[in-house]
């Protein structure tokens, strides 16, 4: 797995994530938070902001990122829900 595109982007956005709020998460109970934790690390805020960004960090896999996430949602979802008309 640790071949997967831009996993180690990805993977030091997540430590940072958890190292900078990890006094809430040892105040909290972890039933309060780890069901949610990738929801909150990557999906209430702006992992990557704005079209350009986007561009360049899908750089020239974005027909193989834009393939795994429709596999992933057939599998899991029965359809395809993401909106791919921009990155």
């Amino acid at each position: 797995m640790k071949d997967a595109y831009q996993y180690q982007d990805i993977k030091d956005y997540f430590d940072d994530y958890i190292n900078d709020n990890k006094e809430w998460f040892e105040e909290n109970e972890p039933n309060d938070w780890k069901e949610e934790l990738h929801h909150n690390c990557f999906n209430t805020g702006y992992y990557i902001i704005g079209t350009y960004k986007a561009t360049q960090w899908l750089g020239d896999q974005v027909f193989n990122v834009i393939d795994l996430i429709k596999e992933y949602e057939q599998d899991q979802f029965g359809s395809v829900m993401t909106d791919f008309s921009s990155p």
